[in-house]
């Protein structure tokens, strides 16, 4: 379990100061291609090391461990990833909830903690306290029920810097939605607790403020992003393309903002299909 810390700890900071960059050009490459494991499976290493340092503080551990230092101790915290991640969906407070009910329950049962018993007990603690269970729930709405509202018309959102035009990266769907993760993605409504967002082929999306991360703090990304979107839709619906064209646009305008020599791309292909007329802003560094 030292090891999961550890990887989670290395792997959050790699992520959020973008140092696969070096290297790579998305944190979900870099995970695939250098230590061969996915995207999911990353943010089950990265969550882990806030798990355990929460667990720590209920009432049911009879140890302190350090941090830098982790100690397991049975039937105390979990000792595999296999039950660790069945946590992860709560928040830290329930988490230490559920945790002390696992340990309550496991020594009054004589049980072993297994990754089932642990799963059981979630279910049935979601159950018990009305725990919306939508994390990785997503509805497509019509165009028309997704307009771009003033901010000040909309509800207020558990994430309080969530704000309409804001870009985001998306996180933690599963599914047949999976291909929506590490995707950039456009906040276009705040919705009661909920966020209404636009991904680059122009699907709409209602999603928890828990799927958003990584917020794009560039001052052009919200005018910019929208435009280079439009450019690569575009081109997308041109008959004529072939699947290199595919290929290319595939990777362009999801995982981060187009860079300098992007937009150049961008341009020249443009150009070839002879859509030159695009609205476009300046190609600046």
């Amino acid at each position: 379990m030292e090891a999961y810390y550890g990887w989670g700890q290395a792997l959050a900071e790699i992520r959020d100061r973008k140092l696969f960059r070096s290297t790579h050009r998305t944190f979900e490459d870099y995970c695939q291609k250098k230590y061969g494991f996915t995207r999911r499976h990353a943010d089950y290493l990265i969550k882990f090391p806030p798990l355990m340092d929460n667990l720590m503080r209920t009432d049911c551990s009879q140890n302190q461990p350090d941090k830098n230092s982790i100690q397991i101790f049975a039937n105390i915290l979990p000792i595999n990833m296999a039950q660790a991640r069945h946590l992860f969906s709560l928040n830290p407070e329930q988490q230490r909830q559920v945790w002390k009910k696992v340990v309550e329950e496991a020594k009054a049962s004589s049980k072993d903690i297994t990754a089932d018993f642990i799963k059981d007990i979630v279910k049935q603690y979601k159950q018990e306290n009305n725990v919306v269970q939508d994390k990785k729930k997503r509805t497509i709405l019509p165009q028309e029920d997704c307009q771009v509202v003033a901010q000040e018309d909309c509800q207020v959102v558990a994430q309080e810097d969530c704000q309409v035009g804001e870009i985001f990266t998306l996180i933690s769907f599963e599914d047949q939605e999976e291909k929506y993760n590490c995707c950039l993605c456009r906040i276009v409504k705040l919705k009661d607790s909920r966020v209404i967002v636009e991904v680059s082929d122009g699907t709409l999306l209602t999603v928890n403020p828990e799927n958003l991360n990584q917020k794009i703090d560039s001052p052009e990304a919200p005018q910019q992003l929208p435009q280079d979107w439009e450019r690569i839709r575009r081109l997308r619906k041109q008959k004529s393309r072939d699947l290199g064209l595919d290929r290319i646009l595939k990777c362009l305008g999801t995982s981060e903002p187009l860079t300098v020599g992007e937009r150049f791309i961008l341009s020249r292909i443009e150009e070839f299909y002879k859509l030159d007329d695009c609205i476009s802003a300046p190609v600046t560094s």
